[in-house]
């Protein structure tokens, strides 16, 4: 899985929305929205932030094997 695959399931079963995201993180939606589509990945930095916002570990979303 990519981070964006392991992005999009994370949010989705703890019910935020991109927006709510975005705004935890003090990024743009729109940021936010490239992660999730796979054009763009989070910054080591927010790497960090992002997975003590959905509770997980930074491993838990670099990683590509599948689940």
């Amino acid at each position: 899985m990519t981070i964006s695959n392991n992005l999009n399931r994370m949010m989705k079963e703890q019910h935020i929305t991109q927006a709510q995201l975005a705004f935890w993180l003090n990024v743009s939606r729109q940021a936010v929205h490239r992660w999730c589509k796979g054009i763009a990945v989070p910054r080591t930095r927010l790497l960090l932030e992002l997975a003590d916002v959905l509770k997980c570990n930074v491993e838990d979303l670099i990683d590509e094997e599948e689940v």
